[in-house]
C-alpha cells in the first residue's frame, strides 16, 4: 500500500487553468499549484490559450480556473481562442456534464463591466452541464485582491478535500457540487471572508503556521530589540504602527502563511563591464512581448520637438502638451487614429536606480552585464526566464528599464523579504503582512498607502534581499498610456499628447520629491536642450474611435485631461469638413476648476464652434462662482450640466443616435457620468411615454454599450 502523500500524488489530480493580461490571474494561479502540492494534490498548471494543445476540458473531472478581465470587460488576449470556441451555439447542452470546478475571476471596479469575463465564463460552464464545488470568487483589485483572492484560497483546500474524498474511488473525485449547493444554475459568488480549514485537520492538507512568540523568543529577541525599533528617532505615527511597536500584540499571534515561492533563477554577473551599452539605452526590441502581451506590437521611436503648458501658473495641477514626432527615425511606421492611446515606455527615476543598486551593495556591479539560467530541478512549475529582460542587460539597466520599483509589494515578495531579515522583529513584521492574519494591516500600512520597496527596504533596514529572488518576483514596468489630441489628417509623422504633472505628496518617510514616474520623466525630458526621444507603441484592442459614418451625431463626455481625445476628434472632423466632407452634430461636455486656470483647450474649442464643427458645448468650472452672462444658476460638475440638459440629450441619444465617448478618471468621475447618464436616459423615456418597466436607465444605457455607442477610455 502506498503512503499517504504518494498515494494522494497519483489520485488527486486536477487541472489549473489561468488566463492573465497583466500577470496576476498568472501568478495567483502559480500559487495555487504551489501549495496544492504540499498538500499532496497533482495540479496540471496550463494557460487557457494551450487548449488543444494540452488539455480538453470536456474530458476534466476537476479543474480550478483564475481568470482576469480586461477592457471592458474583454478577456484577456490569452483567452480569446477558448472563449470563441467555448461560446459558440453549437456546442451541445452536455458537453461539461462531467466536470466539476471552482472559478476565481479578477476585475477592477473602477472600470465598468467588473469581473465580466469571469461572469460569463461561469455562466457558460452552467450551461454546458459543469457543475462548481467551491463557490466563485469575484476579487476586486480596486481595494485589493487579497481581500478575496486569500480566503477563497483557504476555502478551495477543504472544497478539493470533499472532491476527492477517501470514501469514493481514487480514481473518480466525488461529486462535491451536489453537496455545496443544489441550486446550480444560481451559484453563490463571494467577495467575503470564507472560514478556513479548523484546527484539527490532518497533517496533509494543515495550513502552514508559524508561532511567532517561540520562534522568536528561540532566537534571543528580548524587550531591548523591540524597544530599539519602537524609539528610533525621527518615527512618526505611521512609521510606528508600520513597524508594529505601537501595539506589538501581533508578535504573540500564530499566523497562517502562504507557501513560499522556491528559487526558480540563477543570476550571475559577468565579467568584464558592458562598454556596448550605455546605462540610459532603452531596451526593448526583445522585450516587447514582455511588456504588451502582445508579440505582434513594434516599438517606434519618437522626438519631443514641442512643449506647450496648458494651464496657469497658479492652476491646482499643471497639465502639459508634448509634440512627437517620428519623422527623422525611417525605421519607424507608426499609424494612428483619432481616440487611439500610445503606449509610452518610461524608465524609472535614476535616483530610485541609484538607491535600490546602493542598497543592495551592486556599486561595483552596476555596469556589468547579468547572466540568469534556471535553476536545476527546482520546484516551480514551469520556470522561465522573464521575458521581459533582455538577453543582453547590466544590474543599472535592469533596474532602470525591467523592473516596477514603484508597485506596491505583493505578499509573495513580502514573504521572500522577510527570508533576508537579519533582525528577527523585522522578519516576523514582514510575515505579519504576508499572513491571513494580517491582512487589514497589509491593506491599510501597505497597499492603501502605496508603499513601494525602496520603501519597505527604508522600514526594514536589516532586509538585503538577493538579485535573483528580486528578479524573480518584482513585476516588469509597464507603458504608461496618453490619449492622441491630434488627427492623422493633420500630422501624418507626430501626433501630440497631453497629461497632468503628477507630483506625488511627500512624506516624512520618503527618500525623494517624486513626480508620477512617467509624467515626470516626459516633464524633465521636454526641458533638455537636446531634443529627448520617447519609444512608443499604439495600443491594441482600442475601442475608442469615431464611428464609420462621420454623419452619426456624437456626445463627447471628457472633464479634466480626458477632453485631449475628444479635441483629437473635433481635429479629425474640422480638416474633413475643410476638405469638403460633411460631418453629423456634435455636443461637448466639458469640466475643469477655473476658466481662466485650467479651462484646456479654450481656444481650439471655441474656434470648432465658430466653425460649426462643434454644435453644442457645456462647460462646468467647479471652483467659479460668476460666468459670463451673470447668471448665478451654473453647473460645477460635468454630470450636472448632463442632468440639466436631459431632454436635449436624451433626444440626440434615443431619437439621432448619437454615439456617446465618455473618458476620464475611472475612480470617481465615471460613477458620476454613468448614474447621470443613466438619469437622462430614465427620465427621457418615461418622458416620451414609454412603459417603465421597459425604460429601465440601467438596461438602456447596456443597450447603447452593446452596440457600441456608448464607449469610456479610462485611467486610474
Amino acid at each position: 500500500m502506498a503512503t499517504s502523500t504518494e498515494g494522494k500524488s497519483k489520485s488527486r489530480r486536477f487541472l489549473l487553468l489561468y488566463g492573465s493580461q497583466t500577470g496576476q490571474a498568472e501568478a495567483i494561479a502559480g500559487l495555487i499549484h504551489e501549495e496544492a502540492k504540499t498538500r499532496g494534490y497533482t495540479p496540471e498548471l496550463y494557460c487557457i490559450s494551450s487548449s488543444e494543445k494540452k488539455f480538453d476540458l470536456s474530458k476534466e473531472p476537476v479543474a480550478v480556473i483564475v481568470v482576469s478581465t480586461t477592457g471592458e470587460g474583454e478577456p484577456p488576449d490569452t483567452v480569446n481562442r477558448f472563449w470563441r470556441k467555448l461560446k459558440r451555439s453549437t456546442q451541445p447542452q452536455g458537453l461539461l456534464k462531467d466536470l466539476q470546478y471552482a472559478l476565481l475571476g479578477l476585475g477592477d471596479t473602477n472600470y465598468t463591466n467588473f469581473c465580466n469575463m469571469g461572469k460569463m465564463l461561469n455562466k457558460r460552464l452552467l450551461e454546458l452541464g459543469a457543475r462548481w464545488f467551491h463557490e466563485t470568487g469575484y476579487a476586486d483589485d480596486g481595494v485589493g485582491l487579497e481581500l478575496v483572492v486569500e480566503p477563497w484560497i483557504e476555502g478551495l483546500w477543504p472544497a478539493l478535500d470533499a472532491v476527492f474524498s477517501p470514501s469514493t474511488d481514487q480514481d473518480t473525485p466525488k461529486d462535491a457540487a451536489q453537496k455545496t449547493s443544489t441550486d446550480q444554475d444560481t451559484p453563490k459568488d463571494t467577495g467575503n471572508d470564507k472560514p478556513g480549514p479548523t484546527d484539527h485537520q490532518s497533517s496533509d492538507v494543515a495550513q502552514k503556521t508559524v508561532e511567532s512568540s517561540s520562534q522568536v523568543d528561540s532566537l534571543g529577541v528580548d524587550v531591548d530589540e523591540k524597544l530599539s525599533i519602537k524609539t528610533e528617532t525621527g518615527s512618526d505615527d505611521f512609521e510606528t504602527s508600520l513597524r508594529g511597536s505601537r501595539d506589538d500584540s501581533w508578535i504573540n499571534q500564530v499566523i497562517n502563511l502562504p507557501t513560499l515561492q522556491p528559487k526558480y533563477l540563477e543570476v550571475q554577473i559577468k565579467e568584464p563591464v558592458c562598454d556596448s551599452l550605455g546605462s540610459d539605452d532603452f531596451l526593448f526590441t526583445d522585450s516587447v512581448q514582455g511588456f504588451t502581451m502582445a508579440s505582434s506590437v513594434v516599438v517606434n521611436m519618437a522626438a519631443i520637438t514641442n512643449r506647450r503648458v496648458l494651464t496657469s501658473s497658479d492652476a491646482q495641477k499643471t497639465v502639459l502638451e508634448l509634440e512627437l514626432d517620428w519623422s527623422k527615425f525611417p525605421e519607424t511606421r507608426l499609424r494612428y487614429e483619432p481616440g487611439d492611446a500610445l503606449c509610452l515606455m518610461c524608465p524609472n527615476d535614476h535616483l530610485e536606480v541609484d538607491y535600490i543598486i546602493k542598497r543592495l551593495g551592486l556599486e561595483s556591479a552596476s555596469n556589468h552585464c547579468i547572466s540568469i539560467s534556471v535553476v536545476p530541478n527546482t520546484g516551480k512549475k514551469n520556470p522561465i526566464i522573464p521575458k521581459h529582460i533582455p538577453s543582453t542587460c547590466t544590474v543599472y539597466q535592469y533596474f532602470k528599464h525591467c523592473a516596477d520599483l514603484r508597485a506596491v509589494p505583493k505578499k509573495a515578495l513580502l514573504l521572500v523579504l522577510a527570508e533576508f531579515c537579519s533582525n528577527e522583529v523585522e522578519r516576523r513584521r514582514l510575515q505579519w503582512f504576508a499572513s491571513r492574519q494580517g491582512s487589514q494591516d497589509y491593506m491599510k500600512l501597505i497597499a492603501e498607502a502605496h508603499l513601494d520597496l525602496l520603501d519597505v527596504l527604508h522600514f526594514f533596514p536589516s532586509c538585503n534581499p538577493s538579485l535573483s529572488r528580486l528578479i524573480e518576483l518584482l513585476p516588469r514596468l509597464q507603458p504608461r498610456h496618453y490619449s492622441v489630441v491630434s488627427s492623422p489628417l493633420d500630422y501624418e509623422f507626430k501626433t501630440r499628447i497631453a497629461f497632468n504633472i503628477v507630483e506625488l505628496p511627500q512624506r516624512s518617510w520618503q527618500r525623494l520629491k517624486r513626480e508620477g514616474l512617467c509624467t515626470g520623466w516626459l516633464n524633465e525630458s521636454s526641458l533638455s536642450e537636446v531634443p529627448s526621444t520617447v519609444p512608443l507603441y499604439p495600443r491594441l484592442k482600442n475601442p475608442f474611435h469615431l464611428p464609420p459614418d462621420p454623419l452619426v451625431p456624437i456626445v463627447l463626455i471628457g472633464p479634466g485631461t480626458g477632453v485631449s481625445p475628444l479635441v483629437g476628434f473635433l481635429n479629425h472632423r474640422s480638416t474633413m469638413v475643410a476638405n469638403g466632407f460633411k460631418v453629423g452634430k456634435s455636443w461637448l461636455f466639458f469640466g475643469c476648476r477655473h476658466p481662466d486656470k485650467d479651462y484646456l483647450y479654450r481656444s481650439e474649442i471655441e474656434g470648432f464652434l465658430s466653425a460649426g464643427v462643434l454644435t453644442l458645448c457645456n462647460v462646468s468650472f467647479s471652483q467659479y462662482d460668476s460666468i459670463s452672462d451673470g447668471s448665478s444658476d451654473h453647473a460645477k460638475y460635468v454630470q450636472d450640466n448632463m442632468r440639466k440638459h436631459w431632454e436635449a440629450l436624451g433626444e440626440w441619444v434615443m431619437e439621432e443616435n448619437a454615439s456617446v465617448f465618455v473618458c476620464g478618471d475611472a475612480q470617481k468621475m465615471i460613477v458620476s457620468i454613468r448614474e447621470a447618464m443613466t438619469d437622462v436616459l430614465q427620465k427621457y423615456w418615461t418622458h416620451k411615454g414609454g412603459v417603465t418597466g421597459n425604460g429601465d436607465g440601467q438596461k438602456l444605457l447596456k443597450d447603447l454599450q452593446d452596440k457600441g455607442r456608448y464607449v469610456t477610455d479610462l485611467w486610474i
